[in-house]
């Protein structure tokens, strides 16, 4: 059964539970590697910082989204 038909109860707050997981974790990839980057550390962004930060904001407006 897919997750996210209204057949299944716990659907909703199973998804958010993983959205809201998966947004930490991207988030702190970022902080991770801004941390231990020596550009990043310069304040040079480097292409993996913006790869990174990218990936961060496109699950957070996906989830966004899917709570509207």
């Amino acid at each position: 059964m897919d997750e996210r038909s209204p057949e299944t109860p716990t659907a909703g707050p199973a998804r958010a539970a993983r959205d809201r997981t998966a947004e930490r974790e991207a988030y702190r990839e970022f902080i991770q590697h801004y941390g231990d980057c020596p550009a990043c550390q310069a304040g040079t962004a480097c292409e993996t910082e913006r790869e990174l930060w990218a990936a961060y904001r496109r699950i957070r407006d996906e989830n966004r989204a899917a709570a509207r």
